[in-house]
Order: structure tokens, then sequence, then C-alpha cells
């Protein structure tokens, strides 16, 4: 699943490979797939690919997003593959071929976006989208520790730590994925409930959201992932220690089911 810091990769590899680029030929859905969502017909979608340059690229939040020299964009995310070469698959959801016979090709996995449109279009399209484009992100200019406080954990005092930082989009781009790494940075419970922090906790759980993040981007992204070339990075996931052992104290890992997903955490360092 692409998380925030996973599109930021993306979209470091993408800057280096289709900046400037011309789309020859474009395929959409050439293997139907039933949680592909798209905002528009197959026909229409590819010819408003069709003879258009890549001008820009960059993420929203978890999207990636491909600017056209028109005013749309293509917006790719969730649960998807970008793949970047001249071998095609022999199954994919978007294939883009380019004027100089390279090939972006775009593989949804278990679910995934594939949008086309100008922003107010995007937008319209989805409420998750819309999260995306229009909310700001732990990597936006606004969102420091003051915004963090006031618009997620203050927000929801009796919720946990789970509930409020890895649900229903509370924090633009960040998941389940990487939440267990966060929470064991801030030496914090998933289970833990929002009104028993102190200040201090509080802090400190702001402070491993934006730290986590930045590790996975300069190391390339995390090493359960691959990226556009097919390689992948090199940030080991602290709560996927392959000895389920706590890397600091070594004590067995806790995992366990909890509103509807998987929490690993360590029931000697997370309180």
């Amino acid at each position: 699943m692409i998380e925030l810091a996973d599109a930021m990769v993306y979209v470091n590899q993408l800057k280096s490979t289709l900046l400037g680029k011309t789309i020859e030929t474009a395929e959409v859905m050439q293997s139907p797939h039933t949680f592909g969502w798209m905002n528009l017909p197959k026909a229409e979608f590819e010819s408003k690919l069709l003879r258009r340059t890549i001008v820009g690229v960059h993420n929203a939040a978890a999207s990636i997003v491909i600017e056209l020299d028109t005013n749309d964009f293509v917006l790719l995310g969730e649960d998807v593959t970008i793949e970047w070469g001249k071998t095609i698959p022999e199954k994919h959801q978007l294939l883009l071929t380019f004027t100089d016979h390279t090939n972006l090709v775009v593989r949804v996995k278990m679910y995934g976006f594939l949008m086309i449109g100008t922003v107010e279009e995007l937008v319209k399209s989805s409420p998750y989208v819309a999260s995306n484009l229009l909310r700001p992100n732990p990597t936006s200019p606004e969102y420091d520790q003051e915004y963090f406080l006031k618009n997620v954990l203050e927000t929801q005092p009796k919720a946990s730590l789970k509930q409020a930082i890895a649900t229903k989009q509370a924090i633009p781009g960040i998941g389940n994925g990487l939440l267990q790494d966060i929470l064991f940075l801030a030496k914090c419970s998933p289970k833990r409930k929002v009104n028993t922090l102190t200040e201090i906790e509080k802090n400190a759980i702001f402070s491993a959201l934006q730290e986590t993040i930045q590790a996975v981007f300069e190391k390339k992204g995390r090493n359960t992932m691959t990226y556009l070339f097919g390689e992948a990075g090199s940030y080991q996931e602290l709560m996927r220690n392959p000895q389920k052992l706590c890397p600091i104290c070594h004590t067995p890992l806790v995992e366990e089911a909890y509103l509807g997903g998987k929490v690993i955490y360590c029931g000697n360092c997370q309180s």
C-alpha cells in the first residue's frame, strides 16, 4: 500500500524519467480489475492521454500526480505498482508508451485509483482523492506540531491512537503500515487512549511521525516494497522484525487483530 513516504520516493524517481516525454499510445484496463477505480470511461480516459507531454510530477499525500501539458492531471494511488522500462507485463491496468519507446506500467493489486482530469474534476471524483489533494499532510509547510495536535489528537480524545491516526484519513498519507513504527519510536501503544497522553508523549508522536517519513524517503523506500525500477527500498520496518522481537529490549512483539486490521507493538517498551 502506497503511503506518503512511498509516494515521495516514487515522485523522486519519476521526475528523473518522465519529464518532457510525450505519450505516443495509451491503454487503460487492458486487464479489467474489479477494484481498479477510474473516473472516466476507458475511451475517454485514453483520449486525454494521447500525444500529451509530461510537464510535472508531484505527490498529494499518498497519491502520485502526473501533470500533462493541458489542464489535466493523472492521479494514481492506493495498492498499485508503478514500473518503468521496456518490458511490458502480460496484465496491466495502465500502459503509457512514449515516443522514445519507453513505457510506464501501472498495475492494481488489491485495489487502487486511476484518475484523470483537472484539479476540480479530481476533487469531485472521490472524497479520498479530495482529501489527498486539498488537506495538509505532514510534509506541508503548515503541518506543524500545533496543527497535528489540534486537527488529529484533540478532535478524538476518546479514540485509541490507531483510530485517531490511521483511520478515516485522519492524517492524509499515513496508514497502518508506518503507524506501527511511529508509535514504537514514540513509546506509545496503538491501543492507548488519546485522552491519557501527556504533553511529552503527544510531542513524541509528532516527532516520530516526521522522523519516520524522512527516514523512509532517505532510504529510498521500505524494504517490503518495490518502486519504479523494480528495486526495494532499504528502510527496515522496526515492527516487522523477522525474529519477531523488539529491536530494543528483544522481548517478543505483540501481534494481534485490532480495529479491523493488525497491530504490532512491544508490550514492554510501549505503554
